[in-house]
C-alpha cells in the first residue's frame, strides 16, 4: 500500500514491526480497517483498528507477548486507542456467523460477537492491506441475513448502553444504509446518506459535529431512541 506520511502510519508502521518480530512466519496479513482506513478518521474520537491474520492458534505465552509489546505504554497510539483483534486462518476464510478471536487487544471482557462480523464486513468492503493478502483475498462473503442480524443487534446495544451517544446515531446511518442499499459505507458517508433522506439532519449533524471535535457532550436520548428505531425498522424491513 502506498503508506501516508502522517503520525498514524509512523505507528501502523511499528505495529506491522512488532507483529513480524513476535510472530515470523506464523504472521498471515495485517489489515487496516474503520475510519483511517475508509475514511472519516478523527484523533480524537477515532480508534486505529487492524485486523490481524495467523496460521494457526496462538499459546497463551504468545498471546501475552503480543499483549505486552503493543500495549500503550510501550507502543503510544496516536489515536484514541488501538483495536486490534487476531484470527486463525480458519476462521476468516470459512462463513462463520460467530468466529473466534485469538486476542482482542484491550478487552476488558467478553464482549458481543456481533461486533466481529460487522468489522469482518467492513474489512471485505474497505480494509487495507498493510502486510499480506488485501482482505477481499482471504474474506468470504458473508450471508445477507446474518449482516442485518449484526446490524440489528448492534442498535439493539447501542440504545441500551449508548443512549445519548453521537456514535449511537452514525452507526445507525451506516446500518440504514446498508438497510436500503447493501452498501457499507464510512460513518460520514452513512450520515450524509441518511440527512438527506431521513428527517433527521439536524440530529445527524449534531452527532458529526460532537465527534468531529473529540466532544463529551450528549444528545437527547429521545431523539436518539426514535432515530434508532428508524433504523432499527428499516433493517427488519429489509430481510
Amino acid at each position: 500500500m502506498d503508506w501516508p506520511t502522517d503520525a498514524v502510519a509512523a505507528y501502523l508502521r511499528a505495529v506491522v514491526e512488532r507483529l513480524q518480530s513476535l510472530l515470523g512466519d506464523e504472521l498471515i496479513a495485517v489489515w487496516l480497517i474503520g475510519s483511517y482506513a475508509v475514511g472519516g478518521f478523527e484523533p480524537n474520537a477515532s480508534d486505529v483498528d487492524v485486523i490481524v491474520v495467523v496460521r494457526r492458534a496462538l499459546g497463551e505465552d504468545r498471546k501475552r507477548r503480543l499483549a505486552e509489546e503493543l500495549a500503550e505504554d510501550r507502543l503510544p497510539c496516536p489515536a484514541r486507542k488501538l483495536e486490534l483483534v487476531v484470527y486463525a486462518r480458519s476462521q476468516v476464510v470459512r462463513r462463520i456467523r460467530e468466529p473466534h478471536f485469538e486476542l482482542n487487544l484491550n478487552s476488558a471482557g467478553p464482549e458481543p460477537s456481533h461486533w466481529f462480523l460487522l468489522d469482518l464486513v467492513g474489512a471485505r468492503s474497505g480494509g487495507r492491506a498493510l502486510l499480506g493478502p488485501s482482505p477481499a483475498e482471504l474474506l468470504p462473503e458473508l450471508p445477507r441475513d446474518w449482516i442485518l442480524d449484526a446490524l440489528r443487534q448492534s442498535l439493539d446495544w447501542h440504545a441500551a448502553e449508548e443512549p445519548e451517544s453521537a456514535n449511537s446515531v452514525l452507526n445507525a446511518c451506516r446500518a440504514w444504509r446498508y438497510a436500503e442499499e447493501g452498501s457499507w459505507s464510512s460513518k460520514p458517508e452513512g450520515a450524509a446518506w441518511a440527512s438527506d433522506r431521513s428527517g433527521d439532519s439536524a440530529l445527524i449533524q449534531h452527532a458529526l459535529a460532537l465527534r468531529s471535535g473529540g466532544q463529551t457532550a450528549s444528545l437527547a436520548s429521545v431523539e436518539v431512541a426514535r432515530f434508532l428505531e428508524r433504523a432499527r425498522a428499516a433493517v427488519e424491513a429489509s430481510r
